[in-house]
């Protein structure tokens, strides 16, 4: 394969006629391939004709999508035809004028057999540096203005020629002579793919499901080392920290109602119903995909708050290795990454890392506030094909965590607690596509283990030791078929099997769980003002509590280039876990049991949200979001009588709850380098059983970051923080009195970090985390912390 091989030639790009006068210059960006579609000839005709290429005039839409179609250089009917459907069914990233899309004709020549975004050895926006372009853009009141680069170039995308070919000053309508303006490179996020909402890639801006993405130049510049880290201060979104990590709340629900993925596989391993999201160390991650609301059309069990989705990093064009290495006042850290693409068609990646931070002592006694943690990863990965065709990838990865603390019993009893826990990940996925048609499949397998010690100091008559073995396995396959412009069908299934072993289950837990969905994005409206509908249902069959139909309907109306609206309602279901089903649990001394009841049934939720978001200036950007969960048959502790001395605690289906409230956001970027992304939250919740709200759940949420690049200095400051106000708990009174209402302090968190690039290879970074050294007695919050680390790239 040629690395330089020429697969696009883009000649100009057109004005939209008009008699207006020429526009003012402003920032110009041409279209860019998004995605490629193969012409559909008989193989015969395919071998003979590759290589050669077709001229076409395309018109692309602000939208990124295919208008019209001329063919100006034939190679004969058959051809023609063919490659004028395949044209039809392109994808640009759409050319932008001072920040906003815009229609644009441009000259193509389509190759046959070629796809170029194959051919692309580095990311975009890198391969965007050396393209060369001349293109002329018109405004909706006409007129044309030209943009170059300085030098003509070739890309591994393909060669944008300048205003020396006669056809790109003719087409252009202009003269050579005419004053350039230069193409800016075009930042990645324009052309940003998510997965999350519709289970297939997308493109960000196009999304029907509005998805939050926490990304990897987010990651870095913040100094989150985790998960758990980098969503604690978004928008909307809760983490509470307990001795078993940290869990994560959406829309006012608890984590067992939350889904959390990696790279689309589930993962075993929940403690307390929450999978602990300080395990899912920053350095291998490429993004956080966030989905709010029911989404188990989609996903199944869980899905009910919404569903984060933790996308790993991929090899991207040459060998590449970065590291880095941090110490602060109660924790240090190291991670390193190597990947690359040694041959063609085949890429690797390896990365390990090890991250501690010291215990928090308790304000009196012995006993810990919060647990010492260590903790140690590796993985790797091999991907074989090409990306947008066929590709197969390989993955695994080992995470050890250790959490020492140290707990006070009754009576002065006091323990030394250990949590030992073991997560290893195998996934393998494969990718095709052919014209129309994209497949991906996918088979994974995850082992989760937990081994918990208690040990008495002073005696060993309250000594305990456990273990806990999760299984999960997850095969799944997802088809999507874009049968028009309008129509784009999506069809899947996927079957779970999970087994977990525990010392407090009465029977190992074993259950299967078999899913058929399907999903139709049907565009009665496109142009400037663009409607789409998306139905959606899923039918799950699960080996413990029977079926579960989970509909929906999603829908979007851009109004102009400006304004999005968005509207979803949706089912939501979650199956009973292993414990509310098996658990068996007995203290006679204290006359007490706990049992689980393997007849229990599905949780289940509706719920509904409006969104909308738009531009107000150049500067400003708003989103505003309501949105309501109703859940019922919720799964609740009960009493009865077990004997004349004893009493059994078990479940039923008996409780309901309600969340409901409103999430708002700005983002406002004033000056060059300067920018400010502030949320808003309000959250109403109600607990139907208890008649109360729902403990812990902040009412009002506020965060806000800044952000400040000095360009010339290669230096970025950021400041972000997050308030919590009016957090609700109650304490048990005396028998026949009512519980008592804590209304607990407001909860200010605010953390800084300035970093120093000194070149492509060396990065410094330091800061403070918990600036004003607040604590909170109902929720773990670390001390102030000051830190210093050094990023190296290579």
């Amino acid at each position: 394969m040629r690395s330089r091989r020429v697969h696009v030639v883009v000649l100009t790009l057109l004005g939209l006629l008009s008699s207006s006068p020429a526009i003012a210059q402003g920032e110009v960006s041409a279209p860019r391939l998004a995605r490629w579609v193969d012409a559909d000839l008989p193989p015969e005709v395919s071998l003979g004709a590759r290589g050669l290429r077709v001229g076409l005039h395309l018109l692309v839409t602000p939208t990124g999508e295919v208008g019209e179609v001329q063919v100006v250089e034939p190679l004969g009917a058959v051809i023609d035809r063919a490659v004028e459907s395949a044209a039809r069914r392109l994808r640009f990233v759409p050319a932008r004028r001072g920040g906003r899309p815009v229609a644009a004709r441009i000259a193509y020549a389509y190759e046959v057999g070629g796809d170029p975004l194959l051919r692309a050895s580095r990311p975009w926006e890198e391969a965007d540096a050396h393209r060369t372009l001349e293109p002329a853009l018109a405004s909706r009141g006409g007129g044309s203005a030209k943009a170059t680069s300085p030098a003509e170039a070739t890309s591994p995308a393909g060669t944008l020629l300048g205003a020396r070919s006669p056809a790109a000053t003719s087409l252009a309508g202009g003269s050579p002579a005419d004053p350039p303006l230069e193409v800016p490179r075009a930042e990645p996020e324009e052309e940003e793919i998510v997965v999350t909402g519709a289970r297939m890639g997308e493109r960000a801006a196009d999304a029907v499901v509005a998805t939050d993405v926490i990304r990897r130049r987010q990651l870095e510049e913040n100094g989150w080392r985790t998960v758990a880290e980098a969503l604690e201060e978004q928008p909307g979104v809760q983490v509470v920290r307990s001795f078993r990590g940290a869990e994560l709340w959406l829309r006012g629900l608890g984590p067992r109602y939350t889904l959390v993925l990696v790279d689309g596989n589930r993962v075993p391993g929940r403690s307390g119903g929450a999978i602990d999201l300080e395990r899912y160390a920053s350095q291998g991650i490429e993004r956080v995909e966030i989905v709010r609301g029911p989404s188990s059309a989609l996903y199944g069990s869980d899905a009910i708050g919404g569903v984060v989705n933790i996308i790993p990093r991929e090899p991207k064009g040459e060998l590449e290795a970065d590291a880095q290495a941090r110490i602060s006042s109660n924790s240090h850290d190291g991670s390193a990454r190597i990947s690359g693409q040694p041959l063609a068609g085949l890429g690797v990646e390896l990365e390990g890392g090890r991250l501690h931070t010291d215990a928090i002592p308790g304000q009196e006694g012995p006993a810990t506030s919060a647990s010492a943690r260590t903790q140690n990863f590796v993985g790797g990965a091999v991907t074989w094909g090409e990306p947008r065709r066929n590709q197969l990838r390989l993955e695994s990865d080992y995470v050890r965590t250790e959490l020492v603390g140290v707990d006070a019993g009754a009576a002065g009893a006091v323990f030394d607690r250990t949590q030992l826990q073991e997560l290893a990940q195998f996934a393998l996925r494969q990718r095709l596509s052919r014209g129309i048609v994209q497949l991906e499949q996918r088979l994974a397998y995850s082992i989760y283990r937990e081994q918990y010690l208690l040990d008495q100091r002073g005696a060993s008559a309250l000594d305990s030791v456990e273990e806990n073995r999760d299984q999960v396995a997850h095969l799944s396959s997802v088809l999507r078929i874009e049968g028009s412009a309008r129509h784009h069908t999506t069809v899947g299934g996927e079957h779970l099997f999970e087994h977990m072993e525990a010392e407090r289950l009465a029977e190992p837990g074993r259950r299967t769980r078999s899913a058929l969905f399907a999903q139709h994005e049907y565009r009665p409206l496109d142009g400037r003002h663009r409607l789409r509908f998306v139905p959606g249902v899923r039918f799950d069959l699960d080996s413990q509590f029977g079926h579960q139909v989970s509909p929906k309907l999603a829908a979007r109306f851009d109004l102009g280039e400006d304004w999005v609206f968005r509207g979803g309602y949706g089912h939501g279901f979650r199956a009973p876990s292993f414990q509310e089903l098996h658990l068996r649990f007995e203290n006679p001394s204290v006359g007490y049991a706990v049992g689980g009841n393997p007849h229990l049934e599905a949780e289940r939720a509706r719920g509904i949200d409006l969104g909308v978001e738009g531009v107000l200036s150049d500067a400003v950007q708003v989103s505003g979001t309501l949105f309501r969960n109703d859940l019922s048959n919720m799964i609740t502790p009960v009493t009865t009588p077990e004997g004349q001395a004893m009493t059994l605690f078990t479940y039923d289906n008996l409780a309901t709850a309600r969340t409901q409230g409103v999430e708002s956001t700005v983002r406002i970027a004033p000056l060059e380098g300067v920018s400010f992304l502030g949320g808003y939250t309000f959250t109403d919740t109600w607990d139907g059983e208890h008649r109360r709200a729902i403990p812990g759940q902040a009412r009002h949420r506020v965060t806000g970051s800044v952000r400040v690049e000095h360009r010339p200095s290669r230096v970025v400051f950021v400041l972000r923080g997050a308030t919590s106000l009016e957090r609700k708990y109650y304490a048990s009174a005396a028998e026949g009195q009512p519980e008592r209402e804590i209304v607990a302090d407001a909860l200010t968190l605010v953390d800084a970090r300035v970093t120093h690039t000194f070149s492509r290879t060396f990065e410094l970074f330091g800061g403070v985390d918990n600036v004003l050294d607040v604590a909170d007695p109902y929720t773990i919050v670390f001390p102030r912390t000051y830190y210093v680390g050094l990023r190296g790239r290579h």
